[in-house]
């Protein structure tokens, strides 16, 4: 009976464990432990007060933010990559390239929060959008969502995903300044 329980509390418990974390990677875990899996980065920066290391991963790129010294992750980045490989599901289902802000919005409720240098960017002329939600658990860690617009003009709700971030809010507000617009629904979530 003892077994039984444990076992399913074990079970009940690992989704929740894996939930928040993207190629296994959480923020706050060491790099040291990460790194071996991972290999040799094929970029690496210091611009912005933390190590910045990528891996391209076949059909997506990875990068990790790391405090110098600690070796503590601080944010973990999946971009879209090659478009010919098939994108991998991600943090609950969301699917690079497929999923759209509207299937975003519905899961989680809201159109999240922004921060007051990104709100809205654009590349080769068509909108980016960055939607962040805090996570209830663990409680300093924000989910920042990307999407694009497949065209110039192109209904906001129809982008498509290009990337996630996992991260620590203290580095976000560091880079990315203060809180912006929060949506009035807007409220911390839980990945499934």
């Amino acid at each position: 009976m003892i077994r039984a329980l444990t076992a399913a509390l074990c079970l009940g418990f690992a989704p929740m464990a894996w939930a928040a974390s993207i190629e296994g990677i959480r923020v706050g875990d060491n790099l040291i432990n990460v790194a071996p899996r991972l290999g040799h980065p094929s970029d690496f920066d210091t611009a912005t007060g933390a190590t910045l290391l990528a891996w391209d991963l076949g059909s997506v790129r990875l990068s990790l933010a790391v405090v110098p010294g600690s070796r503590e992750i601080v944010s973990v980045e999946e971009l879209g990559g090659d478009a010919a490989q098939p994108p991998p599901a991600m943090l609950g289902g969301l699917v690079l390239g497929k999923t759209t802000l509207g299937d975003i919005r519905s899961r989680f409720g809201s159109d999240g929060f922004t921060f007051a240098s990104n709100a809205k960017l654009e590349r080769d002329g068509k909108a980016v959008m960055v939607r962040c939600y805090g996570l209830r658990q663990p409680a300093n860690v924000v989910l920042a969502v990307i999407t694009g617009a497949s065209a110039p003009g192109a209904d906001a709700a129809s982008s498509v995903l290009h990337g996630v971030i996992l991260a620590d809010m203290d580095y976000l507000k560091q880079n990315w300044g203060s809180e912006g617009a929060a949506d009035p629904a807007y409220h911390p979530i839980d990945l499934p």
